[in-house]
């Protein structure tokens, strides 16, 4: 037998899930435009563009990347980011 609740907790976590994808969404959107716009850029630059911390903007660029929507060229040290 359920609980009565069942219903209405399930609608708050389906609430909380879209927001919370939606934030990432953004986040991403906001990483990769940077590097659109500033072909060349690296991490803390992407960072302190937007405000999101380097480690995100590291798990962004390799999301990114595995979609084949950025490349890297140039070294690691002295290289940078490009849109595709």
């Amino acid at each position: 037998m359920g609980c009565k609740n069942e219903g209405i907790n399930e609608g708050i976590n389906e609430g909380i899930n879209e927001g919370i994808n939606e934030g990432i969404k953004k986040r991403l959107s906001a990483t990769y435009n940077i590097i659109k716009t500033h072909p060349g850029c690296n991490v803390p630059l992407i960072a302190k563009e937007t405000g999101i911390p380097i480690k995100t903007i590291e798990r962004h660029v390799r999301e990114l990347m595995a979609n084949k929507k950025i490349i890297h060229r140039g070294s690691n040290k002295d290289g940078g980011y490009y849109a595709q």
